[in-house]
């Protein structure tokens, strides 16, 4: 399993948001026990590129970038992954 660090900042502000600062470090703790994926300069440009083409934000497009550079499923609740191919969306 890996997890894209920009998705530790996802949760861990999602969390803070609603005031809930232990569950955020709790919940990245936890996310932390995968391999935790990083960006690099190939990982950027094809994020720019999936962006583009699927009209994605930042974020998710560097996440998407991580599972199809991985060869991965991607496991989400974000509207963004609805009809992307090896994404399992679950609406909340």
């Amino acid at each position: 399993m890996t997890v894209p660090v920009i998705s530790l900042y996802e949760v861990h502000k999602k969390f803070l948001s609603v005031g809930e600062s232990e569950k955020a470090n709790v919940a990245v703790d936890i996310m932390q026990n995968a391999a935790v994926s990083g960006i690099t300069p190939e990982l950027a440009i094809r994020a720019a590129q999936l962006s583009k083409q699927h009209k994605l934000p930042l974020a998710d497009s560097i996440i998407y970038a991580t599972a199809v550079s991985q060869n991965a499923d991607l496991y989400t609740q974000d509207i963004h992954f609805q009809n992307l191919d090896r994404v399992h969306y679950y609406p909340k």
